[in-house]
């Protein structure tokens, strides 16, 4: 049995999500997404293209294991 090198490893692709793979991500609607990102309270997305947006699957998971464990997630004062 031969072993394999930890030098041919290379580390996954990052994926970048669309707005409805966040919001089922997530569990929330698009506009709480939109709402949430004006108020500084979700990651802001990568611009793909003129009309193009989406956020890097690492960021959006992240942010998941960072929220509190209160159940209510970002507080959003209008």
């Amino acid at each position: 049995m031969t072993k394999k090198s930890d030098d041919n490893l290379q580390p996954a692709p990052i994926r970048i999500l669309n707005i409805k793979e966040v919001c089922h991500r997530v569990g929330i609607a698009r506009a709480t997404v939109y709402r949430w990102k004006a108020a500084g309270l979700f990651p802001e997305p990568v611009k793909l293209g003129v009309n193009r947006i989406g956020w890097r699957d690492n960021v959006i998971q992240e942010w998941i294991e960072n929220l509190s464990d209160d159940g209510d997630g970002p507080c959003v004062v209008d």
